[in-house]
């Protein structure tokens, strides 16, 4: 089975239970594969990232196996503002965050609601100096373990959410990102949107 959030954000969870700790978000628009269902949660695993985690399967939308890889295979849309809203056919508005997911919405079989969007839109690969003007685009965000976010993000959150918006694919974690791209020898060879991790 194969789903896709369509609501603005949603928990994942690393149990399935309200109590249990977030590891992570769902945003609006964001693909994944269902791999085990228990009573009213559905353990996940997204496309973009791999990360796996438990959702409450009132807040997303089931699709096909073939919408699902029609999404994969399709360019990344992005929200660029900080928030933006879709808005339905009667006038509804609902608000999404900045690196919400807009690449489903020209898909009649799962954009059902036929959800508009009227605002800014960001994809494909931008230049690396343009990493540091959007992460400023979340200065003054709360700390939120498991966030990405700009009403809460953690650091990891922060990379991967920055990154993701100029065209690259980072992993979730930031123990998973320190195994991305190469390994500087000297500090005085990094640049503008590097990332910096302890050796721990």
């Amino acid at each position: 089975m194969f789903g896709i959030c369509n609501l603005a954000i949603i928990p994942l969870r690393f149990e399935p239970s309200d109590r249990s700790e977030i590891v992570s978000q769902v945003l609006f628009g964001e693909h994944f594969k269902i791999l085990e269902q228990n009573k009213q949660w559905s353990k996940i695993q997204l496309h973009f990232d791999g990360y796996e985690g438990w959702v409450d399967e009132k807040q997303f939308q089931t699709i096909s196996e073939t919408d699902y890889n029609q999404l994969c295979n399709e360019a990344i849309i992005l929200n660029a503002d900080l928030i933006e809203y879709v808005n339905s056919p009667n006038n509804l508005l609902m608000p999404i965050p900045l690196g919400a997911s807009l690449s489903f919405l020209s898909n009649p079989a799962i954009n059902k609601s036929n959800l508009d969007f009227e605002g800014m839109k960001i994809s494909g690969i931008k230049p690396k100096s343009n990493l540091i003007n959007t992460a400023f685009m979340y200065l003054n965000a709360p700390y939120l373990w498991g966030g990405k976010t700009p009403f809460g993000i953690d650091c990891s959150g922060l990379t991967q959410m920055v990154y993701k918006l100029n065209g690259y694919k980072l992993m979730r974690d930031a123990s998973q990102q320190a195994t991305q791209g190469e390994a500087l020898s000297f500090i005085e060879e990094s640049e503008p949107g590097d990332l910096a991790f302890f050796d721990n």
